[in-house]
Formats: structure tokens, sequence, C-alpha cells
């Protein structure tokens, strides 16, 4: 035997192969193995050029090294063992069962041969012990070797074929080209560039350039929540409550006494139980009279004053500014113009990185960052609309409204005392309705949710809308006046708007989870579109992307000063809820509030009653959308506490307005 034993050559034969990440399977197309998955390569044409090659090349190599390792054994058993040229042949057809190919077997046995000749030459191989010892030079022993060595090599070809970005581009001959007449100077100013390039998704969502919070920004206007959710760009963006700490009811203050009896309040089974069935009318009556004791100007209890804000809110109407819209409008355009006028320019302009696979000179990055924010905005409205959260508007009546509406009231009208508020709009609520009947009828434990509005709520709803879009064109000018005067359709164009929602610690956690998910995988996504760039002049990228910074920065402002302005002169108020029970209990509060007219998913609440199954209440809405009830309101600051005619805190006196044309 020579230097190298046995054993040592038992070891070698365990040597780990290069190990394949590419599946071949001869009836269908390759498959990169990644873990235990397996997926189709972007571009089979490589892989069935170069990647097939090497792993065939791996395979006959392996099987020529255990062929040979098990000849090489098996000659030690000899005496003599085979002749050099025996052992050459031996060799190449060994190769050849393989598949070897003949340059490759070469190159092979010439070291081999290399090999064993020093060794052959080596003063301390003497003629007398190459023969009377068990160190005698053999030829197969360099061949095992010489393989053993090159199995580096190999490991490193095959790391080197999956090299590259995994697809095939028409244009990377000439960037090829380009690249190597580039001097190392401008590739380090083109490498700095691609950096920053991918660090641009890290800073938008880890960089504190805060957002209104989306609840907030939903409730107040769905176009600026909707233009906040585009600059949000899908990221886990910072958010920010705009609403001011006197205008947010946060029910984990609460002691646990009041906190249990909301939570009572808003349970379904407090309300649909056949207890509830039995209750007199004089016991309905005393229950509804607690449910407005919460929100009268003066409560019984201190944990019943928060409630008793948000009614002195509603009689300061004169403090509030009715066109809010056009605000809206305005924002969301301005939005709109920037994302589209000045950020996407920025993202093709020449000396920006381009995108590896953009061969055409289509701006791909600004394309996917633009379908990635839109998917993403719309995505955040319909989730809003689904997820737990109620938008009330609150409108101060008239005397001659609130007296019209004494007279529809009757004995057997639903009231809070005895039915919760509907959770959903008439159009959502009828598909709950109808899946649920269906569920039912497949599985008949099922229990669907109750029918929660009239038969004619979608129709009715859609009227109401066009009397609203008439009675705006009729009078332009007195209802663009009376967002400036105290004049007697302010009420009536000046709700206060009260949203009801899960606090950040009272989201579901799966929910939580899944968006925190989406929300790192469209990191993930951003970072690959903005990282898998190629060229680019620093300087200009430096100034394009301060630029973006800039534009971002605006566009997200805008959207946190709305919800700011909606907080400040419109009367914004919240109030946070930690469980589903808390926000149906809130709600039911809320809608028993006395004197006013609370509107929440289509149904309509005066005094706790609920009035949108009476037909009678239809025409006292058209009457009011019209103007019939407007009456001229004069506001003055309280100069005692025995003013009269007040109304939660606010002087106010009363004028109606007998000529028609003055109304608006």
């Amino acid at each position: 035997m020579g230097k190298i034993s046995v054993a040592l050559l038992l070891i070698l034969s365990t040597l780990q192969f290069p190990t394949s990440i590419l599946a071949i399977n001869p009836e269908g197309p390759p498959r990169v193995n990644i873990g235990y998955f397996k997926f189709p390569p972007l571009n089979d044409e490589i892989i069935l050029r170069r990647v097939r090659e090497v792993e065939n090349n791996l395979t006959a190599w392996e099987g020529l090294f255990t062929s040979a390792l098990e000849f090489y054994i098996n000659n030690t058993e000899i005496e003599n063992g085979p002749s050099d040229d025996v052992e050459e042949d031996q060799l190449r057809q060994l190769a050849t069962d393989q598949n070897i190919s003949s340059s490759e077997l070469e190159v092979l046995l010439e070291r081999a041969r290399t090999g064993y000749n020093a060794e052959l030459r080596d003063p301390a191989n003497a003629s007398t012990q190459l023969w009377f010892n068990d160190s005698r030079p053999d030829l197969s022993e360099h061949f095992l070797i010489g393989m053993a060595e090159d199995f580096d090599y190999l490991y490193y070809e095959e790391l080197s074929m999956y090299a590259g970005i995994g697809s095939h581009v028409d244009c990377s001959p000439y960037i090829d080209q380009k690249l190597k007449k580039m001097s190392e100077w401008e590739k380090a100013g083109m490498n700095a560039a691609t950096t920053l390039m991918a660090l641009v998704p890290t800073f938008l969502a880890f960089g504190s350039l805060f957002v209104p919070k989306s609840s907030e920004a939903f409730a107040t206007s769905w176009l600026v929540g909707t233009g906040a959710a585009l600059f949000s760009l899908g990221l886990p963006v910072k958010s920010l409550s705009c609403i001011r700490r006197k205008q947010v009811i946060e029910l984990a203050t609460l002691d646990k006494d009041p906190l249990d009896e909301i939570s009572d309040l808003g349970s379904r089974e407090g309300v649909d139980s056949s207890a509830v069935a039995v209750l007199t009318d004089d016991e309905k009556k005393r229950k509804l009279e607690y449910l407005q004791t919460w929100t009268r100007p003066n409560p019984p209890e201190n944990f019943m004053r928060e409630f008793g804000r948000i009614r002195k809110a509603v009689d300061a109407f004169g403090e509030r500014w009715h066109w809010w819209h056009i605000p809206a409008v305005l924002i969301a355009a301005c939005q709109g113009i920037i994302f589209g006028i000045a950020i996407e320019p920025l993202l093709r302009a020449a000396g920006i990185p381009k995108s590896i696979y953009a061969c055409s000179g289509v701006n791909w990055t600004g394309i996917y960052l633009f379908v990635s924010a839109a998917t993403n905005a719309l995505l955040r409205l319909a989730l809003w609309q689904l997820c737990d959260h109620e938008v009330v508007n609150i409108r101060h009546l008239s005397e001659s409204a609130k007296t019209a509406l004494e007279a529809i009231k009757k004995p057997g009208m639903q009231t809070t005392a005895t039915q919760l508020p509907p959770l959903y709009p008439p159009v959502i609520s009828r598909f709950h309705t109808t899946r649920g009947h269906i569920l039912k009828s497949i599985f008949p434990s099922y229990e669907p949710l109750p029918e929660e509005h009239p038969s004619s709520a979608i129709t009715q709803s859609l009227k109401d809308k066009l009397d609203y879009v008439k009675s705006n064109f009729r009078n332009p000018l007195p209802m663009l006046k009376s967002g400036f005067t105290d004049t007697a359709a302010a009420p009536r164009w000046r709700p206060l708007i009260v949203l009801i929602h899960l606090s950040t610690r009272g989201r579901p956690q799966l929910r939580t989870l899944l968006t925190g998910f989406c929300e790192a995988a469209l990191l993930l996504v951003l970072t690959f579109f903005f990282a898998a760039q190629w060229g680019g002049n620093l300087f200009i990228t430096v100034m394009a992307l301060a630029l973006l910074l800039v534009f971002i920065t605006l566009g997200r402002a805008l959207a946190i000063f709305y919800v700011w302005l909606s907080a400040r002169t419109w009367g914004l108020h919240s109030i946070n809820c930690d469980e589903q029970e808390d926000i149906l209990g809130c709600l039911r509060i809320v809608c028993s509030m006395q004197g006013v007219l609370v509107t929440v998913n289509g149904a309509h609440y005066y005094d706790g009653h609920r009035l949108d199954y009476d037909p009678e209440f239809r025409d006292w809405r058209k009457k009011y959308t019209t103007g019939a009830y407007d009456e001229l309101v004069v506001m003055k600051d309280a100069v005692s506490t025995n003013a009269t005619g007040k109304q939660g805190g606010v002087d106010v006196t009363t004028k109606t307005i007998a000529d028609a044309g003055e109304l608006v």
C-alpha cells in the first residue's frame, strides 16, 4: 500500500458530494429544492443547459469515485498488484462506464501519473523498500487523491451555476459589456446607489413617518382614509391618534363595575333572551330611562360623565363647520397628484437605478409601487368595512322636528331597551342574513343573525341620498352660506361623528398576526423590487430619494391634518373598547340619547326608539332632508346656570322661520 492507508481511503469515500438543490423530473420541468419545498425555476433554458449538465456530472463523478475506490481496495489483496498499464486501462473502463468525458478523464490521469512518478522519485523510496514493504506507489491511489481534491471545486461550481438573477434578460449582454467598461470608481458609486434604493422600504416603514390611525381616517372620510392607506404603501408604518384627549373615551380607564355593566349592555343574550320578552311596558320604560341617564348632560354617576360630554358636544353645533366634505375631496385630490405626478417620475428619471428585469425602459419599480399602494388602500378600505367598529352620526334637532318625532313614537316600537342596534348597513346585513339561512339549511344547529333592517331599507337608503342631492341643487347658495354662519340648516348639516371601535389592545390576536404577516410580506416584496436594481448615479439617487421622502411625508401629513381638523373643527369623538361587547354596549347607550337624531348603519333612533319601520318616519325624513323643520337658532354664551332654554350647557334661543324661501 501507499502512504494513504485503506482506513483513510474509507474516510475519503464518505466525502459529502455537493448536495443537489435541483430535482430532476424526467416527466416534467426541473424544480429547485428550497428546504423541503420544490419550486420551478424562472428560466428553464438556463437550468436545462447548465444545471442538468453539472448535476449529471456530479452523479458520474460520485459513481467513478466509488468504483475506483473499490478497485483500489481489491488490488491490495493481490500480492504484487496489477501493472501500471493494467491499472490505467481499468480506470479508463470505469470512467467509460460512468460516462465521464475523455477530456476530464485525461486531466485526472495526468495528475495521477504526475503524483505517482513523484513518489517513485522520492529518495526515501529505495528499490529494496519499494518491493519489500507495503509502501509501494499505486496509480489508482493517486487517481483517488486527485478526485478528492476536485470535490471542493465541484461544490463551488454547483454554487456558481445558481448565481445570477434566476431569469433570462435579453439586455444582459449589453449590461455585461457596459460593466466591463466601467471603472472601479463608477462601480463603487453604482453599488452605493443600489444600496440606498434597497433601504427605501425600510426607512419608509421604520423611519417614524407617522400616518393617522386608519379607523379615525376612514371614520372622517373614506377618501382621506384611502389616501392615507395609499401613502402607507402597505408597510408596517407607525400610526398616531389625532383626536384630542377630552374627545376620547378610554373604557379601559373605567373601574371594573361600570366596565362590566357596559359589557352586559352589549351582550346579545341580554336583549334576545326570554327574560326580555316577558318584561312589562313599565319595566321596558324604566330600562330605557336607565340607558338614557348615561348620556344626560349631568348624569348621576361619575363614570357616566364621559358620555355626558358627547351629549353636550351635540348641542354645540354652532362651533362646527358642516362643509367638511370639500376639504376631504381636495386633500384626496392632492394626495393623488403627489403620488402620480411627483413620486412616479422620480423612479424613472435618468441616473436612478433601474430594475434588472426592465430592458425596455419601463419603470417596473414605480409601477409595482403604485399597484401595491393602490391594492393596499382598497384592502384596508374593505377590511375597515368588515372589522369591529361603528360610526354614529348624532344631529341636534329643532323643536318642530322633535314635536313631529314625538308624534311618531308608539308604545310597541323597538327600543334600545329590548334590541341591540344593527351591526351592519342594510346591504351587508342582507348578505349576512342570506348566508346564515343557507348555512342553516345545511347545518340545522346553526343560528343565523336576525334581520336587522326592514325589507325596504336598501331602496329607502338610496331614496334618502337622492333627496339629499336634490335639496342641495335646489338651494346651492344657502347651503354654502350655512357652512359659515349660524343659519337654520346648521344642525342638519353639522352632525357629531362618534367612532366606537376596538383599541389596539382589543384587536383579535389572529387578525393582528395576519395583518402583521401581510405587512411583512409586502415589506419583503417591496424591498426585493427596490434592491433588484443596477446602474444609477449616487448623487442623483440621493437627491431623488430626498424628494421621495418629502413627498411621502407631505402625503401623510395631509391625512393627519384632515383628521386633526375633523376632531377640532367638526367634533370627531372616539370611544376605544377592548371587547366587541363593549362596542355594542356603548352603541346601545349612544343610541338611547334623548332629544337628538342618532343614525348608525342605516338605522335611526330618537329617544332610544327605532323609527325605520314606521312609514310616518319616512315622510318625516323626506321633509327633514328638504329643510321643512329648519329653525333659526341663535347661539349665546350662558351667563348663568339658570339660563332659560339651556340644552347641554349651551344657551339656545329658537325662532321658527315662517318664510319657506329662507329655508336651506
